[in-house]
């Protein structure tokens, strides 16, 4: 992959290989441990930290940005790295028929307060995602969820909806970040090859990378209190009358 980094250089001029550790736990054995590089291309702020990455990560594709302003623009920049991305692994497979088996969107909001005594109900409702009881605590708290969505044609959309408040830095208690992770996993339900992909389904892709923003917006449009969410301009997916 490396040889490539031509492709991206204009957009992504930095490179890294970043080793990667983990653990892997069989139906029928002890934990082995799982050792690997990976290949990071990347547009660095000053400070050394991305603002927009093309990560290699095994069997992995991954696009990020931390520089979001509008979805369109955003996504037409992801798009392009993520066509690009796809003909590198076909021209450099051993195995022609490599399949895709999901595509997956995920968003991070975070907002801050200096206030350990901050009133969460200014910034969140209470309803089906946000429990009543989070609203009795104060500085620090955090709860996980999860569901799958079987809306989609294409498959199941797994849903992870990660919320939490913490101090960050940990040591210095004068800042609190409160984080909204919203991940959707879509999960094929017939595996593609790379070039069924290329072929028939980049011209879904659009839509169906919509759908998933669109269905975020409406998580968090949700969770966010009305006057929180005119603050940061979010406004909401109007659906269509027949």
């Amino acid at each position: 992959v490396q040889i490539n980094h031509s492709r991206w250089q204009p957009d992504l001029p930095a490179m890294q290989t970043p080793q990667m550790f983990g653990i892997e736990i069989g139906g029928g054995g002890a934990p082995r441990q799982v050792n690997g590089s990976g290949v990071e291309f990347s547009y660095l702020r000053p400070d050394g930290t991305p603002a927009w990455q093309l990560r290699f990560q095994g069997p992995i594709i991954e696009i990020e940005c931390t520089r979001y302003t509008r979805w369109d623009r955003i996504w037409q920049q992801a798009r392009r790295h993520l066509e690009t991305a796809l003909a590198v692994v076909v021209e450099g497979s051993i195995d022609a028929d490599v399949k895709i088996f999901g595509a997956t969107l995920q968003y991070v909001d975070r907002f801050s307060t200096a206030d350990a005594n901050y009133d969460l109900s200014s910034l969140f409702n209470q309803n089906e995602y946000m429990p009543s009881r989070i609203f009795e605590h104060r500085d620090v708290w955090h709860f996980h969820q999860g569901w799958f969505d079987y809306s989609n044609e294409l498959g199941p959309v797994l849903n992870n909806l990660n919320l939490d408040a913490r101090y960050e830095p940990p040591e210095n208690k004068s800042q609190i970040f409160v984080n909204i992770l919203h991940l959707q996993q879509l999960r094929y339900t017939e595996q593609l090859s790379i070039a069924t992909f290329q072929t028939e389904m980049s011209k879904r892709l659009d839509a169906m990378m919509q759908s998933l923003h669109n269905k975020n917006k409406e998580v968090v449009g949700s969770l966010l209190d009305k006057n929180m969410g005119s603050k940061i301009g979010l406004s909401l997916p109007v659906e269509s009358v027949d």
